[in-house]
């Protein structure tokens, strides 16, 4: 009769003990979790492990690190090198995943590791559809890399601004003014976004057509924002100075270099676009401030004689001609916000006025 209350006994005791033993391989495990990676402590030493690490590393959402050698793998030892800047070399390659790349080498680089990994976290943070979008990253010994997604039409500049009067040359010639449109518009609410809370937040940003790159869509992507952060300006860097660059930040009599200087060097870069599409010849001299002026007293004539487009279009060109003529003023205080370029791009051209100075 006690059989029965004996065998209950057993299945109770092994119930009990299987319990315990998964119990016990469970604190086992949130404990092995829980100090993997940690330095041991240093012999005779009170302080429990540190969790820093040894050597800086960026959050989880952020570009990944590769090393020296996973680059000259992606871009098979540096094979082809696209371009030089002032900044560093750039060279094409490839992700594990197939996925085109293009490689920024840079030199010159100032600070040390953890300056630059946090300058590369601020740059990787930035979130835009037009902005060009970091990847990775390399910091190794003396070498400094930033990994970007390659751009399959290359940069504004090589694209539609040629100098060759030859239409198989220049692609504006072939370019709707609509998605010339289109690609300012993009530009103008990228450079809104980094003067914004959430943009760049006193990163350097250069704003010029090598540094608009163009996806395989057309759309416009601003590259090589706070890529200047990392690097010790140059005197060939100081010397390289153009048309883009607005009067202040060649000479600070005019004043302090603020975001106001990017709009001006977006102004002078869409008059540009205009230009380079009209192919225009208004003079002998035809740089872009003369160009500016030209436009200044003789925009009627301009648009009307823009033939191959419809009213619509033609409304198009005058927007841009007339945010181009406001952004490009000499003093800074002329000059409209970045948010404030959007909002006349995107309103209605009957609401615009020409400034009342000319660039």
């Amino acid at each position: 009769n006690q059989l029965p209350f004996v065998y209950t006994d057993i299945i109770v005791g092994v119930i009990g003990g299987i319990f315990l033993l998964l119990l016990l391989l469970t604190t086992c495990f949130i404990c092995h979790k829980k100090y993997r990676g940690l330095s041991p402590p240093v012999e005779g030493s009170t302080t429990p492990p540190s969790k820093e690490p040894s050597e800086p590393k960026l959050r989880a959402h952020h570009p990944k690190r590769y090393t020296y050698s996973e680059v000259e793998r992606m871009t098979k030892t540096f094979a082809h090198r696209m371009g030089q800047g002032s900044h560093g070399d750039v060279y094409r390659g490839n992700l594990r995943d197939a996925r085109q790349i293009t490689v920024k080498v840079l030199k010159n680089c100032k600070g040390g590791d953890k300056d630059f990994v946090k300058e590369v976290e601020s740059i990787g943070a930035i979130s835009h559809n037009n902005v060009a979008p970091l990847l990775g990253f390399c910091l190794q010994g003396p070498t400094r890399a930033l990994i970007y997604e390659y751009m399959p039409n290359g940069s504004l500049e090589s694209y539609a601004l040629s100098s060759d009067d030859s239409v198989e040359e220049n692609y504006s010639l072939w370019l709707y003014w609509e998605k010339l449109f289109d690609i300012a518009v993009g530009v103008a609410r990228g450079l809104d976004y980094l003067h914004g809370d959430d943009g760049a937040n006193g990163m350097n940003i250069s704003i010029k057509p090598r540094n608009i790159l163009l996806d395989h869509e057309l759309c416009p992507k601003i590259s090589d924002v706070g890529v200047a952060n990392l690097c010790e300006t140059s005197t060939r860097g100081a010397r390289e100075r153009d048309g883009y660059d607005a009067p202040e930040v060649v000479s600070r009599r005019f004043g302090p270099v603020t975001s106001k200087s990017d709009v001006y060097s977006y102004g002078v870069m869409v008059l540009e676009m205009v230009r380079a599409k009209r192919h225009v010849k208004v003079g002998a001299d035809t740089t872009s401030k003369y160009f500016a002026q030209w436009l200044y007293e003789h925009l009627d004539e301009f648009c009307n004689s823009v033939s191959d487009v419809n009213g619509d279009t033609r409304e198009l060109v005058r927007k841009m001609i007339i945010v181009g003529l406001w952004c490009s003023q000499t003093a800074p205080a002329s000059r409209p916000s970045m948010s404030g370029v959007v909002e006349m791009l995107e309103g209605s051209s009957a609401e615009l006025e020409l400034p009342r100075r000319i660039p």
